[in-house]
């Protein structure tokens, strides 16, 4: 009885030896304790920072159930034939309705603020779409369950006296030759060049919109946002209902009023 009661306790002062020695050597894990985030890690015993779910922007140039191409021929209104070469719109103010509230995109290294001279305007968010297939990250959002509708403003609103020398090269706005009026020493919100024939000597045209030229674009758009997990927001831009109106004859604030009245219709949500 002696030496068995000797065992237990024995086997007992190990126990507490184990756990003093487990104890001693366990390091506690570091990582994110959010579970909406997107690395969330359940075995974190501090939190060490969070990433949040990413709002993706994509977009597809189409021309009707055709891909939009800088190698084809297209005709306008009148039948007449040209082919894009550019075309450039800058968006911004990018907001989704949870049904109680419109929530701006907040701050990513996508997002571009604007800069007035030297001073760096941080109300103030833009993009830029191209002629061409992209899928870029614009904004970053926390999770928002739920959501109704998108919106965002075409066009690119009045800048007051912005130097383009004081523009980073990897900034949109760096796209002097062809958002930028040189005569008027402004930025335009949209622009775009053709011309008639494929020739590598023929004659680009243009047409730019005016420079406060803004459009507040809004889609239904119900669906939700999971916890943990990124999601995108695919786009269709569709050039023939855009220059469903243009005419190569036509005179410069024609084509630019045809323009401008259509990209409502081009640009559409995928649902």
């Amino acid at each position: 009885m002696k030496r068995s009661g000797f065992m237990r306790k024995l086997m007992f002062c190990c126990w507490i030896i184990g756990l003093l020695l487990l104890h001693a050597c366990y390091e506690e894990q570091e990582g994110c304790l959010d579970p909406v985030a997107v690395n969330y890690d359940v075995s974190a015993d501090f939190n060490g920072g969070c990433t949040y779910p990413a709002l993706s922007f994509s977009v597809d140039h189409q021309w009707g159930d055709s891909l939009f191409s800088y190698d084809s021929l297209y005709r306008d209104v009148e039948g007449d034939t040209f082919q894009i070469r550019f075309i450039g719109l800058f968006v911004r103010e990018l907001a989704v309705d949870t049904g109680t509230a419109w929530v701006r995109a907040n701050a990513t290294d996508r997002d571009w603020p604007l800069r007035t001279g030297s001073t760096r305007t941080e109300g103030e968010r833009i993009g830029l779409i191209e002629s061409r297939n992209f899928s870029t990250q614009w904004g970053r959002l926390s999770y928002l369950g739920a959501f109704e509708e998108f919106r965002m403003t075409l066009g690119l609103g009045a800048l007051d006296q912005v130097d383009p020398g004081s523009i980073d090269s990897e900034h949109p706005l760096n796209l002097r030759s062809q958002m930028y009026d040189t005569l008027n020493k402004r930025y335009v919100g949209w622009a775009m060049s053709f011309r008639t024939d494929t020739s590598a000597d023929a004659e680009l045209q243009w047409v730019r919109s005016e420079n406060e030229w803004v459009m507040n674009w809004t889609q239904s758009f119900i669906g939700e946002w999971l916890p943990g997990e990124n999601s995108q927001l695919e786009f269709e831009l569709d050039y023939e209902l855009l220059l469903a109106n243009f005419r190569i004859d036509a005179t410069e604030s024609e084509r630019r009023n045809a323009v401008n009245d259509q990209w409502q219709a081009a640009l559409r949500l995928r649902e």
